[in-house]
């Protein structure tokens, strides 16, 4: 018995390590870029609504617009300079960093794709969820 269970672990491929959701990465630089560049129609079209800043939801698009707007007028954002993003599964980013904080509990985090962008020095998290065939960025803070 031993030697069977030997042999069909040894016949079957090893487990895959799960890439990270394609469009995850690129979608975040594109996203800083926008933010970046103070591209506000493209910022809107990247963040569908219902999207949280900073544990405050904006529910509608005009809302949504509104925030960004907000963002781009208090925030020197275009002297920042995109140095790279880390991707993360929910439960990796917990296990790295800790939990998140309690302003964000609200948030769907289960299942959830964390990128890491590092702007300017500094870290902007943005949160994705998987959504039809692919995922969408649900949520931004820092």
């Amino acid at each position: 018995m031993t030697a069977l269970l030997l042999l069909a672990a040894l016949a079957s491929p090893p487990a895959p390590k799960a890439p990270a959701p394609l469009g995850v990465q690129d979608g975040t630089i594109e996203l800083a870029r926008a933010l970046i560049a103070k591209d506000l129609e493209k910022l809107v079209s990247l963040t569908p609504a219902p999207f949280s800043f900073d544990g405050s939801v904006a529910r509608t698009p005009l809302e949504v617009r509104e925030r960004w707007a907000a963002i781009l007028d208090r925030h020197p954002v275009d002297r920042l300079h995109l140095y790279g993003v880390e991707l993360l599964p929910y439960d990796q980013a917990v296990a790295r960093y800790g939990k998140p904080p309690a302003r964000l509990g609200e948030l769907p985090w289960r299942g959830s794709m964390i990128a890491i962008a590092n702007l300017g020095g500094r870290a902007t998290i943005v949160v994705w969820k998987r959504r039809g065939d692919g995922f969408v960025p649900i949520a931004i803070t820092d």
